[in-house]
């Protein structure tokens, strides 16, 4: 049942979103001629343009006319009141059949003399003026506010309330796939804020603002009447656009599926695009085409490895890129872009859904760990046979040396009383901890009556470990270890910090233990690793092994995951 469910809400969604693509068929233009210079007589119906060039742009900025041949038939003029969209690269008086019935802008002979026109404009044409038969609309153009050296020009007629209706559904229905992408981009960045160790949510926040901009970038005609000399900016911003999509999106996969180096990934992909954007600036269609090709050739090649690898959601996404690109070979460009982008939207957000819900069950591991760790903790507190020889040896002190035996006392409740204030928290002062380490050395001087010294040098009192980390690598020293021949076992701790890492040292000298050949395992490096990864993650080391000197303890905790 949920799998029919998830059937029903894509195949809604597809119905929904091709419905927003399908536009009525418009008369288009049978032949568009181009002549440079300016004659009046060129606004003629019937007037002789066999030389003219047929093209509906020039690199020119000069003054000029073009001439649109039109053919209606009776099934269009029934459809009246027809209207006439024109949309161009310069300023133009305009002229159905050699009357004139507007002007867009003033054109002008000189850049001084001409006043910018509109980069689209609509007319309503008297029922008079749309009879069956071939109908000429002659432009007289300026374009000397051309940015690029090339002018675009192209006209359309329909029925003039369906152009206009047409016009605010595509605004409506943009708008709403608008705010989905605003929405997500809002969320996922707070949900970045909270979780700044995980990178796809941010890319992907990154992603749909993007591509919210993108949307809002590539219908702004349609809610703002703008100058034609704006329109070369505003296809740049979308060329810059889909260049940044057009990366995001395969980085966002590789990293969501891990399977490359991003950086080894993404700068390739990176060349690749600017080489495209580079090669074929100025032919913005066609430069955002191959832009977008690449972005979806990427996605399919790192889903089907994904697949392959059988990585989570790797299906949904090696689907979405399917669709995709049948959705691209039947829907013009600018419809199936957003459609196909829809669907793997959803195929990445299926993806997100999977990661947030690792990263909880990752926290609730990790909320068990911390009560196993408290547990420990308070096991190495309370340990019997600890408590029994220590009780045994107080007693003695206390029978032969009262005043020792105080002293004794006192150690023992200062170890307890620290132990028990490190239970529940992850990170104490580092002050604390050789407080508690000084402790337990009183303790064991009492139980062994052995002389244990301890030093520390350099140490960083605002720094903070794990509670009992250098409690723990204290007692596995003690462990390992037999005294010196003057009775003595010494302990010196050495702190080092550099711009990549913090390192303690945990010396012991005195001479090793001889150890069977199968030592036995104990609880303390287990412990301590728990305690580290808690608190860095994977960012440290441990190292516990013998030395010249006796044995050594170093735990080194680096800034940064690049060691």
């Amino acid at each position: 049942m949920t799998r029919i469910k998830q059937l029903i809400t894509w195949f809604s969604l597809a119905w929904l979103l091709a419905l927003a693509g399908c536009q009525q068929d418009s008369v288009r233009p049978e032949r568009i001629l181009l002549k440079l210079g300016d004659q009046p007589e060129w606004a003629a119906l019937d007037w002789n343009d066999q030389d003219w060039e047929a093209t509906n742009g020039t690199s020119h900025q000069e003054l000029f006319w073009l001439r649109f041949h039109m053919r209606l038939d009776s099934t269009v003029t029934r459809q009246k009141p027809l209207g006439v969209k024109v949309v161009a690269l310069g300023s133009f008086d305009a002229f159905w059949d050699g009357r004139l019935i507007g002007h867009n802008g003033q054109v002008g002979r000189t850049k001084a003399t001409e006043r910018p026109g509109k980069h689209a404009t609509y007319w309503l044409l008297p029922d008079t003026d749309t009879k069956p038969g071939v109908h000429v609309l002659a432009l007289r153009v300026s374009n000397f506010y051309a940015r690029t050296g090339y002018s675009f020009y192209n006209c359309s007629l329909d029925n003039y309330p369906d152009m206009v209706r047409a016009s605010v559904q595509t605004i409506a229905w943009m708008a709403m796939l608008a705010g989905a992408f605003l929405i997500g981009a809002i969320y996922y960045l707070f949900l970045s804020l909270h979780n700044r160790r995980e990178p796809l949510f941010w890319l992907f926040s990154l992603i749909c603002g993007l591509f919210f901009c993108l949307i809002i970038a590539e219908y702004l005609p349609l809610i703002w009447s703008y100058q034609y000399d704006v329109q070369t900016p505003r296809l740049e911003v979308i060329g810059v656009l889909t260049l940044s999509i057009s990366l995001l999106v395969p980085s966002f996969l590789n990293r969501q599926f891990a399977l490359f180096n991003p950086t080894r990934f993404t700068l390739p992909l990176l060349l690749l695009l600017l080489g495209i954007y580079v090669n074929f600036h100025g032919r913005y269609d066609f430069t955002a085409q191959l832009m977008s090709l690449t972005m979806g050739i990427s996605a399919l090649l790192l889903a089907l490895l994904a697949v392959h690898q059988q990585r989570k959601g790797a299906l949904s996404i090696l689907i979405s890129v399917g669709l995709s690109g049948l959705l691209a070979c039947f829907l013009y460009y600018d419809y199936s872009l957003y459609l196909s982008f829809g669907f793997l939207l959803l195929a990445m957000l299926y993806g997100l859904v999977i990661r947030s819900r690792e990263i909880d069950q990752a926290y609730q591991q990790t909320l068990l760990l911390s009560e196993r760790l408290k547990t420990e903790l308070l096991k190495k507190s309370i340990q019997p046979h600890f408590l029994l020889n220590t009780l045994t040896s107080l007693i003695d002190w206390i029978e032969e040396s009262p005043k020792q035996g105080v002293v004794f006392i006192e150690a023992l409740a200062s170890e307890f009383k620290l132990l028990n204030q490190m239970v529940d928290v992850r990170l104490v002062a580092i002050t604390h901890e050789i407080e508690l380490c000084k402790s337990h050395l009183v303790v064991m001087r009492f139980r062994k009556e052995i002389h244990y010294v301890w030093d520390d040098f350099d140490i960083d009192l605002r720094d903070t470990l794990p509670p009992a980390l250098l409690h723990t690598a204290l007692e596995n020293g003690i462990t390992h270890s037999l005294p010196l021949a003057d009775g003595t076992i010494r302990f010196q701790l050495y702190f080092q910090r550099t711009n990549v890492y913090r390192q303690y040292q945990l010396r012991t000298i005195a001479t090793n233990r001889i150890v069977g050949k199968e030592p036995e395992k104990g609880t303390g490096l287990p412990y301590m690793r728990a305690r580290l990864t808690e608190s860095y993650g994977n960012n440290w080391t441990l190292l516990s092994q013998e030395s010249d000197e006796g044995w050594l303890t170093q735990i080194t905790i680096y800034e940064n995951s690049n060691h």
